[in-house]
């Protein structure tokens, strides 16, 4: 009786460490090229329920414009909301600027692709050289946070310990 009870209870602590609304939405850059034959790569963290970008580490390779720059929320980096929740600047140094813009909000797990034509999204270098986005999307996943990590961790050690003891149980 005792296992079912601990087996119920590691049940129902595993069940709620799944997240209903993930806070943290981890999105990846892919294929996103720009007009000059550079391209862009990197990472970039969103709180899912306020919208905002809370991490960011991002790198653009050399094209014929100007050369490539390291976008980091460490250090110097700077971030600004623009419009909503699917625009965001970037800007590296003092010189560096990337203003990305998704077809629809960055709120949710998935994928989502770069808008681009007209100077939608591009990079600049001190804003006087500048080259557009050519292509590129990004994919989003979920990262649980240090409090479902904690329950997870203990949903599987009742788990474990329920299983053990059922193994035992049976042995005797």
């Amino acid at each position: 009786m005792k296992s079912v009870v601990l087996f119920a209870a590691a049940l129902a602590s595993f069940a709620t460490a799944i997240p209903a609304n993930a806070v943290t939405l981890r999105w990846t850059l892919h294929d996103v090229t720009f007009d000059d034959g550079g391209s862009a790569t990197g990472r970039f963290t969103i709180n899912s329920k306020s919208g905002r970008v809370t991490g960011f580490d991002m790198t653009t390779t050399a094209g014929s414009a100007f050369g490539g720059l390291h976008y980091t929320s460490a250090g110097d980096g700077v971030l600004y909301d623009i419009a909503g929740p699917n625009s965001f600047a970037f800007v590296a140094g003092s010189s560096g600027y990337i203003n990305l813009v998704f077809v629809d909000p960055v709120k949710t797990v998935g994928v989502d692709a770069l808008a681009f034509g007209d100077y939608t999204s591009y990079e600049c270098n001190n804003c006087s050289l500048l080259r557009q986005v050519t292509g590129g999307f990004a994919t989003a996943v979920a990262v649980p946070e240090p409090a479902t990590w904690g329950l997870l961790v203990v949903g599987f050690g009742l788990v474990g310990i329920a299983a053990r003891r059922r193994d035992s149980a049976v042995a005797a």
